[in-house]
């Protein structure tokens, strides 16, 4: 769960309207990564479905949102298995809606709107470049 003290991309929830957001909190502080790539591919739980009264559109929006949120609290290091990084990469892609591009294209993206994202995004591609040196 993110803290308080952790830089996050924000901008997504920002971007969220007024009756979205009590949800994206709950969800943001409440719900892990899995739990919600698990609400976005089959539907939110009943409790949330209850106590939110969203449509499906809604829903789709509003977890794609938090979950792009969610992704730049992980910190990023050279001792993170390739294999998880690569996850978040192809997670991030898919909520942005570009699931094939590349992660230079991914940042060009994000660039413009959401700044922090583009430089997690970054840090992740030089992570990648020591990792493919270190194996050449």
């Amino acid at each position: 769960m993110p803290g308080r003290n952790h830089t996050i991309e924000a901008n997504f929830l920002d971007a969220l309207s007024q009756n979205l957001r009590p949800a994206a909190m709950e969800l943001l502080h409440d719900y892990r990564l899995r739990q919600m790539l698990e609400m976005l591919l089959n539907g939110p739980n009943n409790a949330l479905q209850e106590r939110y009264a969203l449509a499906p559109d809604q829903w789709q929006v509003l977890l794609e949102a938090v979950i792009l949120t969610k992704a730049t609290y992980f910190e990023l290091s050279h001792r993170m298995a390739p294999r998880h990084l690569n996850v978040l990469i192809d997670i991030i892609g898919f909520c942005l809606h570009q699931p094939n591009a590349s992660l230079a294209q991914l940042i060009a993206f994000t660039q413009k709107d959401t700044p922090y994202m583009a430089e997690w995004l970054q840090n992740a591609q030089r992570i990648q470049r020591h990792w493919q040196k270190k194996s050449s």
